[in-house]
C-alpha cells in the first residue's frame, strides 16, 4: 500500500499498481520475507516514511508528524536503515521546508525520539547502555566474515545475480510463475495505452475535420448552423 500511494504520486493508477505488484511479488522480496528476516519490514516502514517526507514538503507540513516516527520504526526494525534520514534530509532542504516548517520539522523530530525512548529505557534497565544493541551491532557487522554468514562483499553482486532474482526463489527449482502476473498486466496496460491513443488519435482527426467543414480556409469565423 505504500509503494502504491508513493508512486501515485507520479503515475497514473495503473502504473502504480503494476509497480508495487511487481514489487510485492518479486522472488527477491518473497524470498527475504520467507526466511523471516526483518529487512523487508525496515523497507516497509521506510516507504511510509518517505511517503509522508514527500507530503511534507509538497502538500502539508503536518505530514513531518508522521514522517519521522515511521523512520525511528524503520531505524528499530533494521538498525542500517538509520542512512535514510539522508534523502529525507535532501528532500527537506531541496524543497526549502526547513525555513517555512521549522515548527513541524522539530515536532516530529520529537515524535521520533518519543518512539525510540521506551526502547532506550529498555536497554539501559537490561545492559546499562541504552545503545549497547547499536553499537555491538555495528563491531558484528565490522567482523564478519563470508563463511559465518550470508554477507557476500561483492558490489555487482545484485547485478550479477539479476537472472536467478527475477526467476528463482531458491536453488531447488524455477519459479518463473511468480513474475507472471505483472507481466499480464503490463501486456494489459501497454495494450490499454495503445487504444486510448489510438481513439484520442480519432477524436482529434475527427474535430480537425469538423473544424474545417465549419470554417473553410478563408473563412474569418466559423458560422454555426441555426437550429
Amino acid at each position: 500500500m505504500g509503494i502504491f500511494l508513493l508512486m501515485r504520486l507520479r503515475f497514473n493508477e495503473y502504473e502504480s499498481l503494476a509497480g508495487s505488484i511487481t514489487y510485492g511479488i518479486s522472488p527477491m522480496v518473497l524470498k527475504w520475507v520467507s526466511v523471516g528476516y526483518t529487512d523487508m519490514a525496515a523497507i516497509s516502514f521506510s516507504i511510509w516514511a518517505l511517503y509522508f517526507i514527500v507530503l511534507a514538503v509538497k502538500k502539508n507540513g503536518k505530514y513531518f508528524y508522521f514522517a519521522f516516527p515511521m523512520a525511528a520504526l524503520a531505524f528499530l526494525t533494521r538498525f542500517n536503515i538509520a542512512f535514510i534520514v539522508i534523502p529525507m534530509t535532501f528532500m527537506i532542504i531541496i524543497h526549502r521546508s526547513f525555513l517555512r516548517n521549522i515548527k513541524e520539522i522539530l515536532s516530529g523530530i520529537f515524535l521520533g525520539f518519543l518512539v525510540l525512548l521506551p526502547f532506550l529505557v529498555l536497554y539501559y534497565i537490561t545492559y546499562s547502555d541504552p545503545f549497547l544493541p547499536f553499537t555491538t551491532t555495528l563491531g558484528l557487522t565490522e567482523t564478519l566474515q563470508s563463511e559465518k554468514v550470508q554477507y557476500i562483499p561483492d558490489a555487482l553482486y545484485y547485478i550479477r545475480n539479476i537472472p536467478s532474482m527475477g526467476f528463482y526463489l531458491n536453488r531447488s527449482g524455477a519459479s518463473g510463475y511468480i513474475i507472471l502476473l505483472p507481466l499480464i498486466g503490463l501486456v494489459l496496460y501497454a495494450f490499454e495505452i495503445i487504444r486510448i491513443r489510438i481513439r484520442h488519435e480519432m477524436r482529434k482527426r475527427v474535430r480537425t475535420a469538423f473544424h474545417h467543414g465549419l470554417c473553410p480556409q478563408g473563412a474569418s469565423d466559423p458560422q454555426l448552423p441555426l437550429i
